[in-house]
């Protein structure tokens, strides 16, 4: 199923006007070009604090003097939900239709989309591939990134990379960073193209730097696979920061393994830690197993750490700047299972005085020194770093 979240990441609207102010006074007074652009300002925070409620409010305002552009803009909103707008996959086909009825090319995009996934819609993957070729035929680069994924699953029409390719490069000779990335897999894997890492690595370093986060975890662990001539752990580091940073689940495995083993970053055990409980959150499969085979600590253990807990605690000094970020980082350990049981352990064996400081700092940086032991064990990352499994 195609992810919303990435159907629609690619909004092109963007205020022209440079003066805001007399943006927003046109806005005001009822201009609903006005109000569809100051919306877009509002929602990627150009210029203006970003407000996702404001958006969907100007967005509302110009949908409903039939301004295309703010229709469509306001269909994805309720098919996301975003903007304090609930989500309505009936009322986002709503405006997706009228904004169709104008010609709006996105929302011919997006409306594709819903019927390839039966959204809002009776599912018709015939209706949607028209609807999407149709866009992709007028130059729309994200419904030719979706053409070409259509052809390489072969959804909705015979198999075919070749088809792929022809697509992906029309969305990537736009300088669409889901193109550059999609023909640059093409290249590498060798689908529809002669095999060429060079070009591949071109292309997404093409859409890593446009900030595309799936691009920057497949440049990252290209360079951690050590296949190519160029690659460094620290350029690994890099770009697989930047996609973490993005949320995206395996490029926070991968660091949480590079930070156990000391790859292009200094060896940290709370950090390797950190990167694998976002990871894990997030479901990834191998973090999910490691936090799962992490133990519980007994009480023997956490009198065993904890002078090493209270040493940190009065070399910072409890309340400090660098503890209370600590504290907000973590604060969330303290709903976990297997730290609760951590406490009823120290009750357990009489040391409720321990337990109730435990609860008080939140198991922050305490709590990381107590796992230290645990965390230095995790199954390890694979070596060979299979490039299918950890880049797509």
């Amino acid at each position: 199923m195609l992810a919303l979240s990435v159907m629609f990441a690619g909004g092109r609207l963007y205020a022209e006007d440079n003066n805001l102010e007399e943006l927003k006074k046109q806005a005001e007074a009822g201009n609903p070009r006005a109000q569809a652009e100051l919306g877009k300002c509002y929602e990627e925070g150009k210029g203006v604090p970003q407000s996702l409620s404001q958006a969907a409010s100007l967005y509302r305002q110009a949908a409903e003097q039939g301004d295309a552009d703010a229709q469509s803009e306001l269909g994805v909103f309720y098919l996301l939900g975003k903007g304090g707008v609930e989500r309505s996959f009936n009322e986002g086909v709503k405006w997706l239709q009228k904004a169709v009825s104008q010609g709006q090319l996105d929302a011919l995009w997006a409306l594709g989309c819903c019927y390839m996934e039966g959204l809002g819609v009776q599912r018709s993957e015939a209706e949607g591939l028209a609807l999407i070729k149709k866009a992709a035929e007028q130059g729309y680069a994200a419904a030719q990134l979706t053409l070409g994924d259509c052809y390489s699953m072969g959804r909705a029409v015979p198999q075919s990379y070749s088809e792929a390719v022809n697509w992906y490069r029309k969305a990537a000779e736009q300088g669409f960073p889901g193109g550059q990335r999609a023909l640059g897999i093409c290249y590498f894997e060798g689908h529809g193209v002669e095999r060429d890492d060079a070009v591949a690595v071109d292309l997404f370093t093409k859409a890593a730097q446009a900030g595309d986060s799936v691009a920057q975890r497949i440049l990252g662990m290209w360079h951690l696979s050590g296949e190519g001539p160029n690659c460094s752990y620290s350029e690994a580091s890099d770009w697989l920061h930047k996609s973490a940073a993005q949320g995206d689940a395996t490029a926070q495995f991968a660091l949480a393994a590079m930070y156990k083993e000391g790859k292009g970053v200094d060896v940290s055990t709370e950090l390797s830690y950190f990167w694998m409980r976002k990871a894990a959150a997030q479901g990834e499969p191998t973090a999910v197993k490691a936090m799962t085979l992490v133990p519980c600590e007994t009480a023997e253990s956490l009198q065993r750490d904890w002078d090493d807990a209270l040493a940190y605690l009065k070399e910072h000094g409890y309340g400090s700047d660098r503890l209370k970020k600590a504290l907000a980082v973590d604060r969330a350990l303290v709903q976990e299972q297997r730290y609760e049981q951590h406490l009823s352990s120290c009750r357990n064996c009489g040391e409720d005085y321990r337990a109730k400081v435990l609860e008080h700092l939140n198991l922050s940086k305490a709590m990381l020194m107590l796992m230290k032991q645990a965390v230095s064990t995790p199954p390890t990352q694979p070596r060979s770093y299979p490039r299918r499994r950890y880049m797509w």
